[in-house]
C-alpha cells in the first residue's frame, strides 16, 4: 500500500526519535508521511520533522486498522498536504477494537485488571471490558456506550464494533 520503510515497535517497544529519523532519512522521497500506529509514539513522531532534512507529516494513527484506513486513501499523485488531510479524515472516521490478555495486575481506566484477564480495548486507548474469560456473559467495567452483540447460544458477547470509513473508501473507488 505504499509503505517504503517500517519501523519495528509494539507495546513496551516504542522506537526512539533517532530510529524514526534514520527511517525517514532512508526514504527516497523529499516528503514523508508517518503513521505511528500507537498513541505513545505520536509525540515522538511529531518531533522528527525538525530533526531531518525531509518534510515530514504525521497522521496520528493509534491503531493498525486506522493506519490501513489512511493507506487506502493515500494518493501517490497528490501532494503531502492533500494526502495528510485525506488520510486524517479516514482515520477520524475509523473505529476499531481489540481483545488482548493482561500480562500483569493493574488498575486501568477505572477497571481492576488481573494478569491473565482478557481486556476489550477501543481505538488503542480505553479499556471497555475486563473478564477472566472471553467466553461467558460476565464482564466488569461496562461503559454505557459499549456495543454488545450476542454470539450464538454459548453466551459469548462481541464487545467491539468495526466501522470502516465508507465515505473515504468510496471517494477513491466509486464502484464500492
Amino acid at each position: 500500500l505504499g509503505a517504503t520503510v517500517v519501523v519495528e515497535g509494539g507495546q513496551t517497544m516504542n522506537p526512539s526519535v533517532q530510529a524514526l529519523v534514520e527511517a525517514i532519512e532512508a526514504c527516497p522521497a523529499p516528503e514523508v508521511v508517518v503513521l505511528p500506529n500507537n498513541k505513545n509514539i505520536i509525540g515522538v513522531a511529531n518531533r522528527v520533522d525538525e530533526l531531518t532534512s525531509k518534510s515530514v507529516r504525521v497522521v496520528p494513527t493509534r491503531t493498525m486498522p486506522a493506519a490501513l484506513a489512511a493507506l487506502v486513501v493515500y494518493d501517490p499523485e497528490s501532494g503531502v498536504d492533500d494526502n495528510l488531510a485525506n488520510m486524517s479524515e479516514a482515520v477520524d472516521a475509523t473505529r476499531s477494537g481489540e481483545v488482548t490478555q493482561a500480562i500483569r495486575d493493574s488498575n486501568a481506566d477505572g477497571a481492576q485488571v488481573t494478569a491473565g484477564d482478557w481486556m476489550g480495548i477501543i481505538d488503542g486507548d480505553g479499556i471497555v471490558a475486563v473478564a477472566p474469560s472471553v467466553v461467558g456473559p460476565k464482564m466488569s467495567h461496562r461503559p454505557s456506550g459499549l456495543a454488545s452483540a450476542q454470539a450464538g447460544s454459548c453466551g459469548a458477547s462481541v464487545k467491539m464494533v468495526w466501522m470502516s470509513p465508507v465515505s473515504a473508501l468510496t471517494r477513491r473507488s466509486p464502484s464500492l
